[in-house]
């Protein structure tokens, strides 16, 4: 896309430097300024139309699609850093974000329970802070 651009610029540019150059070549102004203008007019909008078709042509494709794959969450590492339901429940809602009341309230249990989840979280994964957890957690693939 960006080369097609960089072309029509150049022709656009080369082209009026091409009517200029005749211009003064000649040393006669052999047509009028609105000639010039016109000219220039329609490059510009034959470039935004190319543009234009190139955008909204479906079948160009300027990002490639990620394909989405199926998150396989690491059992036999759950199993080995001995991380229950809860626990991983609470760890899955760490990582969207919310806070200790707002799991408590998700989970319908006593927030005493989501700060005792979360600080055997972080003595199981060996971390001291939400976000590290959160990344060490990703990392082993418990949660997405």
């Amino acid at each position: 896309m960006q080369d097609s651009a960089w072309k029509y610029g150049v022709i656009l540019g080369v082209t009026i430097l091409i009517l200029k150059g005749v211009e003064y070549y000649f040393s006669i102004s052999f047509l009028p300024n609105e000639v010039y203008i016109s000219i220039v007019v329609i490059l510009v909008i034959a470039f935004g139309v190319l543009l234009w078709k190139k955008l909204t042509n479906p079948s160009i494709k300027f990002a490639p699609e990620k394909k989405s794959k199926v998150f396989r969450r690491n059992e036999d590492r759950i199993k080995s850093l001995e991380i229950n339901d809860r626990e991983l429940n609470v760890l899955e809602l760490m990582s969207e974000g919310r806070s200790n009341q707002e799991i408590a309230t998700k989970l319908n249990i006593s927030i005493n329970s989501v700060n005792a989840s979360v600080s055997k979280l972080f003595k199981k994964l060996e971390v001291n802070r939400r976000s590290k957890a959160i990344s060490k957690a990703r990392k082993l693939k418990l949660i997405k």
